[in-house]
């Protein structure tokens, strides 16, 4: 394929993705996504918007039916109150208290039954003739009446045997009813909270219900059917949620799922009670306007994306039309065609791009001619610097194969020096090392000598210590024995004393029976004698504690006696070991002192022979120095040799390829049509 043909191919190829195209490429993405960012962003604020708008309604739908709900318990809870405070106010009887309460009985739909007292003694005071089978005192609503005396207060919801509708007990306890505490007690059917959750209208065709937190039964819904029936036994995990959220008393505004889809939830606690009142609605209905704006827009978005398209695809068109006149010059001039010429038309950049590249054409048509020329020089004297690197290149090669001869022999001249060197080193240095060693050990036998005559004097010292030992143990035998012989006498004193107290406690007890006799007058000296007694008593006890103290003495003395007798022999046994130690020190200091003389004289050798190594490696280390410097000025000069032969050859290779690129830019230049 010709070269002007695979320019031809390249410009077709390039047609597919010319200005046009990319600038359509580049804008209506970008336009597209413009579009499609307001449409979403404007589907997401009205959604907001609705949200907010949403949750308010739904919470405002809650309140009011919580405020129906709390007004209707109010009115309702209020006439109990009133006809409670009566009954205490008034100090009635039980007879008046029964004749007061049938005045209640079907007289109001929300408390049909009338009011019925649970006294604390146990006694019912209900007009209606009911009479329970059990003690009411043990009843949940006796035990929640206990709780509150200020007013009545809600129970757990349960459903009433006979009406099969839902009864909630409000109880309130009483300081005097017929004389006693009680606590009274109404039954009201919550038929109005399902009035109340049918009347409810809630945004997005929702509804509502009311959950008794206390056990998670649902008290009213539109559903009838789902009345009376447990958050888990709802078939729907959204009342499970729901039961769960309410345990908080919280008001709250959230979503949760359900098997019918999401849907937004109000709660709202009511007051005085353990309910709540729960307001739903779809999310899919609440956002059903929005998602047909959202589809409006979205729509509205292609269309005017499609007409920019075309209005762009026009413009761009007129635009580039210039610009593809410009660029097939520029494809014939990329193919070496420098006769083609450009028009130039208007006053636009396009115009003046067009005009600088018809200056450029002609500058490049004379520089073209002029390389030509230049390029027949340089091929001649490429050719003739080729010849010249080669005759460089092979003097060089000659000089560096002989300056690597001698260094290898250098080399080897410096290997044995060094080694010689190294060994004379190490000699001085084992030699000099030995000196110190055996300094060291002069010292330390100096050192020995000195510790080995202080120890025989110290050994002298102990042998004398050890005699004087040996006599003050023989003295304190003897002082141990008189110490012994001592507490025997005093035991003997001892007894003396205990014979002394029993003769005295005779005597008093002789004296007690004469001032017995001696009736009023022997008083006092009864009392002397007690006194007397106690003494010899005393006395007695005394002279015990000190015979068994003298008992304990005696047996110390007699091991310490033994102990003594002991040590005597050990340490004479000792003194003899001593003696013996003390002969066998002076040996061992008679032999340290032969050693010491040993010692001197060889370090004294060993002075001599660390000089003689010493002088061998000072010789030894300038010897080696100078075979290195040798060595490195040889190095350099084969460094030099190396490079000088690289430098030819460099030389020879840029003559040759001078040429082939002389050859190479002539070729070139013959391409162009000038």
């Amino acid at each position: 394929m010709s070269k002007q043909n695979q320019g031809e191919q390249e410009v077709m190829t390039k047609k597919k993705f010319g200005i046009k195209a990319k600038l359509l490429l580049f804008t209506l993405p970008i336009i597209a996504f413009a579009f499609l960012l307001v449409a979403f962003l404007s589907y997401n604020f009205a959604k907001d918007k609705i949200s907010v708008k949403t949750r308010e309604l739904l919470q405002a739908s809650a309140q009011s039916s919580e405020n129906k709900i709390l007004t209707w318990q109010r009115d309702t809870l209020r006439i109990v109150d009133t006809a409670l405070e009566t009954m205490q106010n008034l100090k009635m009887n039980k007879e008046e208290v029964l004749a007061y309460e049938k005045f209640f009985l079907e007289t109001n739909e929300y408390f049909p039954n009338g009011i019925y007292i649970i006294q604390d003694d146990g006694n019912l005071l209900d007009a209606s003739g009911w009479e329970p089978d059990n003690d009411q005192r043990e009843s949940d609503y006796y035990k929640i009446g206990l709780e509150h005396s200020d007013k009545l207060y809600f129970g757990e919801a349960y459903i009433d045997a006979l009406t099969n509708g839902f009864v909630v007990t409000a109880s309130r306890h009483m300081d005097n009813i017929a004389g006693v505490g009680a606590v009274a007690n109404v039954d009201i059917n919550l038929n109005t909270l399902a009035e109340v959750v049918k009347e409810m209208k809630v945004v997005g065709n929702g509804d509502a219900f009311i959950l008794d937190t206390a056990n998670d039964t649902i008290l009213a819904h539109k559903n009838e059917k789902m009345v009376g029936k447990t958050a888990k036994d709802a078939g729907d995990s959204f009342y499970k949620q729901v039961a769960s959220l309410a345990k908080s008393k919280k008001s709250q505004v959230t979503s949760l799922a359900s098997k019918d889809g999401d849907y937004m939830v109000s709660i709202e606690p009511i007051d005085d009670t353990s309910w709540v009142m729960v307001c739903r609605g779809l999310e899919k209905n609440i956002y059903s306007d929005v998602r047909t704006l959202a589809i409006i827009l979205s729509i509205v978005s292609i269309v005017i994306v499609i007409i920019i398209s075309l209005v762009l695809t026009i413009l761009i068109r007129r635009i580039t039309n210039p610009i593809k006149r410009l660029t097939d010059t520029i494809v014939a001039v990329t193919n070496g065609d420098f006769t083609t010429d450009i028009e130039v038309k208007g006053n636009d950049e396009v115009t003046v791009m067009a005009s600088n590249t018809r200056e450029f054409l002609q500058v490049m048509r004379n520089a073209l001619a002029s390389i030509a020329k230049v390029s027949d020089n340089i091929d001649m004297q490429a050719k003739d610097s080729t010849q010249i690197a080669k005759t460089l290149h092979e003097s060089a090669s000659g000089q560096s194969e002989a300056m690597t001869s001698l260094r290898g022999n250098l080399d080897e001249l410096i290997e044995s020096i060094a080694v010689i060197a190294e060994n004379a080193t190490k000699l001085a240095t084992v030699v000099a090392d030995t000196s110190d060693a055996g300094e060291r050990a002069m010292n330390n036998m100096a050192e020995t000598m000195k510790a080995a005559d202080d120890g025989r004097q110290n050994m002298k010292s102990v042998t004398v210590s050890m005699s004087e030992i040996q006599s003050g143990m023989s003295d304190l035998e003897k002082s141990i024995t008189n110490v012994g012989g001592a507490a025997v006498k005093i035991n003997e004193i001892t007894a003396t004393i205990r014979e002394i107290a029993e003769e005295t406690n005779l005597l008093s007890l002789n004296a007690s029976i004469e001032a017995a006799r001696a009736g009023e007058v022997g008083r006092g000296f009864a009392v002397v004698a007690t006194q007397i007694k106690s003494l010899a008593e005393t006395s007695a006890e005394a002279a015990d504690q000190i015979s068994n103290l003298i008992d304990s003495v005696n047996d110390l003395i007699n091991e310490t006696v033994e102990q003594s007798h002991q040590s005597v022999g050990q340490i004479t046994a000792g003194v003899e070991r001593v003696y013996e130690a003390s002969d066998q020190f002076n040996n061992i200091f008679d032999g340290i002192t032969q050693t010491n003389s040993i010692i001197q004289d060889i370090i004294q050798q060993i002075h001599d022979a660390n000089d003689v190594a010493a002088n061998m490696a000072a010789v030894t280390e300038e010897q080696s120095a100078s075979a290195e410097v040798i060595g490195n000025t040889a190095l350099n000069v084969q460094e030099l040799t190396d490079i000088v032969t690289g430098n030819s050859a460099d030389v020879e290779k840029d003559s040759e390829n001078l040429t082939n690129m002389a050859d190479s830019l002539e070729k070139q230049i013959s391409a162009f049509k000038i």
